[in-house]
């Protein structure tokens, strides 16, 4: 009789010992899963708060190792969800299209200085230009028709005045122009154009 109690107390104990092993190792499994999740993380580029109308895009695919934000549809300035981008093999020029009122172009302009593309904005004899915003590689700016005379001055009106934003940015040691196309916007546009070519971010490769 005792020799029976003795083995029902070594099965008892080794069925308990399984059982303890058992949750043991899934609760070790479980925190090492749990500790891998929240080691992962993904990195993307930092949004800030006044682009919360914009949608990120990768340049890379079109040659420019770069990220951009464009305005979405939430914007309220007729762009579309979907951008064309235009560009020639080898070429030096970008053009960004959202919908029919935002056309933004990109330059490549080597190693020249943001200072040179002022100068010849300076050297131009067509336009009178009033800077509204500058800085360091940054520029907002006014463009009026030049015109002669009072009656020419009459016939040109308010359509002859348009906005511009340009904004120089170093990608992989190239400098790169981003800014408003040749006929520039209005100032409403212009002004979604202003963030977007200030927040370009370079991507690591």
């Amino acid at each position: 009789m005792q020799n029976k109690l003795n083995k029902m107390k070594k099965s008892i104990l080794g069925i308990a010992l399984l059982t303890a092993s058992f949750f043991f190792l899934s609760s070790c499994n479980t925190s090492d899963n749990k500790s891998n999740e929240e080691t992962i993380q993904v990195e993307y580029p930092d949004e800030e708060e006044d682009l919360y109308n914009f949608e990120g895009l990768s340049l890379q695919p079109y040659g420019i190792n770069a990220f951009i934000y464009l305005p979405d549809e939430s914007a309220s300035i007729g762009t579309s969800t979907s951008p064309e981008i235009y560009h020639e093999l080898n070429g030096f020029e970008w053009e960004i299209i959202v919908g029919p009122n935002f056309h933004l172009k990109v330059e490549d302009w080597g190693d020249e200085p943001f200072s040179n593309f002022i100068a010849e904005l300076d050297e131009q004899t067509i336009y009178d230009i009033e800077y509204l915003e500058k800085e360091e590689n940054f520029i907002y700016y006014k463009t009026i028709l030049k015109v002669r005379g009072k009656e020419s001055a009459e016939k040109v009106g308010i359509e002859h005045e348009s906005f511009h934003v340009a904004a120089m940015h170093n990608i992989d040691g190239y400098n790169y122009i981003f800014r408003t196309n040749e006929e520039g916007h209005t100032k409403r546009i212009t002004d979604y154009m202003k963030k977007t070519v200030k927040h370009v971010r370079s991507l690591e490769l």
